[in-house]
Parts: C-alpha cells; sequence; structure tokens
C-alpha cells in the first residue's frame, strides 16, 4: 500500500459495514487522523464570577445552598463561580432575584418578629415585678 492510502479498518467499529476508513502508513501501520482543533468559544457572561460570589456571600449561602436554589449541578456553578465558564443571562437573571428576594426578606424580619412577640405575649417577654408581689398577696 502506498504511504496514506485508505484501507478498511475493523477495529472497535460496532458498525453493521463492520469496519471504518482510516489511513495506513507506509509500513502498513493504521495511521490517527488528528482531531481538528476548535475555536475556544467566547465566554458570554452576564455576570462576572467576582460578581456571583460576592452575591452569595451577602446572603451568607454556601456554594450547596446556591447550586440547589438555582438548580444547578455543582460543577456547573462552581465553574460560574471560578470564571471558568460563563455566566448565561437566564442564571445571572436568577441569582440578582435570589438576592434581591434574600435583601427583602431580611429587611422586613425584624417588624415580623416584633409583631409574632406581641401576638404571643403580649404582656411582654420578661414578666414585671409588680406582678410578682400581685400573685403573693
Amino acid at each position: 500500500m502506498r504511504n496514506g492510502s485508505f484501507c478498511r479498518c475493523r477495529q472497535n467499529d460496532p458498525s453493521p459495514q463492520g469496519g471504518t476508513w482510516g489511513l495506513m502508513s507506509s509500513q502498513g501501520n493504521r495511521v490517527q487522523k488528528q482531531p481538528e482543533k476548535r475555536k475556544k468559544r467566547q465566554k458570554r457572561t452576564h455576570m462576572s464570577a467576582e460578581e456571583c460570589k460576592r452575591l452569595r456571600q451577602e446572603m451568607k449561602f454556601g456554594v450547596c445552598d446556591m447550586y440547589r436554589t438555582l438548580g444547578l449541578p455543582r460543577r456547573t456553578y462552581q465553574d460560574y463561580e471560578s470564571g471558568r465558564r460563563g455566566i448565561p443571562q437566564d442564571v445571572a437573571a436568577q441569582i440578582r432575584e435570589a438576592h434581591r428576594r434574600d435583601r427583602e426578606f431580611m429587611a422586613g424580619l425584624p417588624a415580623r418578629i416584633d409583631a409574632a412577640l406581641k401576638r404571643e405575649f403580649p404582656g411582654g417577654i420578661i414578666p414585671s415585678f409588680q406582678d410578682e408581689k400581685e400573685e403573693e398577696l
């Protein structure tokens, strides 16, 4: 066979034809084709990795809490936060929305706690000393 000629190889081929076409070297050995190099896709990010991490930390969430809140695989979220992967627009919107809701919840929490305490303990949590003296008499 000439150098660079094609032959039918039957190695690791589940196809019904029983082989694949491959290049043969002048010694008769199969030559692997070099895979085409793909251009790296530019990261389309709608939020920086630093902003993503800052928002998570402001919410006092761990990585586990955050990826579960967003419904993402752990590794994908870690890649977003480390900057290895660009953050898509929909995920960035979900992160910002979770942060906004958390801030709203935390801002209204003291008022809700005060209202619940007044409802459960109309006289206050700590009884006054006058109440104790009245009980003794």
